[in-house]
């Protein structure tokens, strides 16, 4: 069951200054940037209520508004310090939505012990119309890792792309475990003063085709210290790597 309400003036402020941050971001013409609303909304997964931002509508199990072309899903999860809210304080669901994606930023369950992590990343993909008829790109700063690395490598087709920031839960498997991974475009990123990401990216640049970014003087939440770096480089792999699935 879905639940959506507003918390009008926080949303809309943010969504604001979200869209004004986007002028600082090449490659997006300002001509063209238009108010996108992002709602909040909730889905139920094990008895758990996970909130979410995003713009995904009435309706967030059942896709709509691509049927003529791929339905282009984009999943933000979040580290242990953070929030869904953090990916709208930088603007980042803003910048998805104006540029023509469905995106979702969730609230993880970190709390629910009753399911493997990766199963229940599973069914959040599932809730929010994001599973295997139509998956997402699902960008995983940090401690989400511990949800998107298991599910990466037990269920690659649930990813139209990857974009690990510092997950230090690739530390557990090894480059071989990594480099089994096929069909999945990845864009690694890690900050510069990071090493535990340091270790942690070389590991994952193992998965095949895969790049990666090392942004220059940041520190473990590298997306916060340098926003519009990652938001270009984001935004470069969303358009020309990720296997977005055709609407059925």
């Amino acid at each position: 069951m879905v639940k959506r309400g507003w918390k009008g003036i926080l949303l809309v402020t943010t969504a604001v200054v979200g869209l004004l941050s986007l002028r600082s971001v090449r490659g997006i013409d300002e001509a063209h940037v238009q108010m996108e609303t992002i709602e909040e909304g909730s889905i139920d997964v094990v008895g758990t209520q996970v909130s979410f931002l995003g713009n995904l509508g009435s309706s967030p199990s059942s896709p709509t508004g691509e049927e003529a072309g791929a339905v282009r899903n984009v999943l933000l999860l979040h580290g242990a310090k953070f929030s869904a809210q953090t990916w709208q304080d930088l603007g980042t669901l803003s910048l998805l939505a104006t540029n023509g994606f469905r995106v979702a930023a969730v609230n993880l369950p970190t709390r629910v012990t009753t399911s493997p992590r990766d199963e229940l990343l599973e069914l959040i993909c599932s809730g929010l119309g994001m599973g295997v008829d139509s998956p997402a790109v699902i960008v995983s700063p940090s401690m989400s890792g511990s949800f998107s690395v298991p599910l990466l490598l037990s269920k690659p087709e649930l990813f139209a792309g990857y974009v690990p920031v510092a997950p230090g839960q690739a530390l557990s498997y090894t480059a071989e475990d990594f480099a089994a991974v096929t069909g999945v475009p990845a864009l690694i990123v890690y900050g510069e003063l990071d090493r535990m990401g340091s270790r942690a990216s070389s590991l994952l640049s193992s998965i095949p085709g895969s790049r990666v970014l090392m942004v220059p003087g940041a520190s473990h939440p590298c997306y916060i210290d340098e926003p519009d770096m990652f938001h270009e480089s984001l935004l470069s792999f969303l358009n020309e790597d990720a296997h977005f699935s055709r609407a059925r």
